[in-house]
């Protein structure tokens, strides 16, 4: 899987989005590079949790926890959705 940025926002954290954007692009083109040239299937964490273009902010979603960086239930449940949808079935 990629990763969801949690500081999508305004702000301070907006500060902390537009330094890490560049960084973070860098770090999601290795992930799906790499992954697609040994034949292995990423979950879109990143899109799921920030949109198409990388600018939704996961906490106004309600996906980030009161620490406002880590995910919360509803974070974690679509996180474990879209490694579901590759095929892994959930752990019993």
């Amino acid at each position: 899987m990629d990763i969801y940025d949690p500081y999508v926002a305004s702000g301070m954290q907006k500060g902390i989005f537009t330094t890490l954007e560049p960084y973070l692009d860098e770090v999601y083109n290795y992930i799906h590079t790499t992954a697609a040239a040994n034949g292995i299937s990423v979950a879109d964490v990143h899109q799921a949790y920030n949109g198409a273009d990388g600018t939704e902010d996961p906490d106004g979603q309600g996906l980030i926890a009161v620490d406002c960086f880590h995910p919360n239930d509803a974070g974690h449940k679509l996180i474990a959705d879209q490694v579901r949808a590759l095929g892994y079935a959930p752990l019993h």
